[in-house]
């Protein structure tokens, strides 16, 4: 799965997208999430990576689980 285009929304309410972020960055689950559901993952990934809000590895270990959907 190409989490760059990826829709927040679908990953969220049909790909358990919230168990994974509990797994891999569980910081962000901490934000409103519904904020972002016009968004791609690709967007907020960047966005993390950008503001440093969590470290590198986690980000990478994310990406990973997203990609072995």
């Amino acid at each position: 799965m190409d989490y760059k285009t990826l829709n927040v929304k679908t990953f969220i309410e049909d790909m358990n997208g919230k168990a994974i972020m509990e797994k891999t960055v569980p910081s962000l689950t901490k934000y409103p999430l519904k904020l972002f559901y016009k968004k791609s993952v690709g967007d907020i990934v960047d966005l993390v990576r950008s503001k440093k809000l969590v470290p590198e590895d986690a980000i990478q270990a994310f990406i990973k689980e997203v990609e072995a959907l």
